[in-house]
């Protein structure tokens, strides 16, 4: 697995920011019509890749995006 920026961790929860090997994960989230509602339309998987990749780079270019968030 690649490294992954962490970007806030207590004893149970852990920010980090989002890898490629998210990508089924969040495309059960992304590609929901109820969950996107209020976005112009659900993700295809590559919209989800695709959307992993602008976050990714606005981390290194910018320090900022979107991150993910899991339970410890």
């Amino acid at each position: 697995m690649q490294d992954r920026l962490l970007i806030l961790e207590t004893p149970r929860l852990q920010l980090r920011e989002f890898v490629p090997e998210d990508i089924n994960a969040l495309t059960k989230v992304l590609s929901d019509p109820i969950t996107m509602l209020h976005y112009p339309a659900p993700y295809s998987r590559q919209g989800v890749a695709d959307w992993i990749e602008r976050n990714r780079r606005r981390h290194k270019e910018k320090n900022m995006g979107t991150a993910y968030g899991g339970w410890s």
